[in-house]
């Protein structure tokens, strides 16, 4: 972001934005997060992806992936291998 007057620069905002989306940050950390996502859209396009990818998984769309039979065994044997 290129406004030098926003009190949280974007480089300290994002690596947040997941903490924040799960409500996992103080009020002290979430109130000039908030400020830098109403004024960097950038971040707030990461706030929002953050957002979707969230309900993707909540909705249960990634129950819906099937792994083939032929891959979920490979994996199997090569973690048995490493083991």
């Amino acid at each position: 972001m290129s406004n030098e007057s926003t009190a949280m620069q974007c480089e300290a905002a994002r690596p947040l934005v997941p903490a924040y989306l799960d409500g996992e940050v103080s009020e002290a950390q979430a109130a000039p997060l908030r400020q830098h996502l109403l004024a960097c859209p950038a971040c707030r396009g990461v706030a929002q992806d953050g957002k979707v990818l969230r309900r993707w998984f909540e909705d249960g769309a990634a129950a819906e992936v099937r792994v083939p039979r032929s891959e979920e065994r490979r994996v199997g044997k090569e973690c048995r291998s490493r083991w």
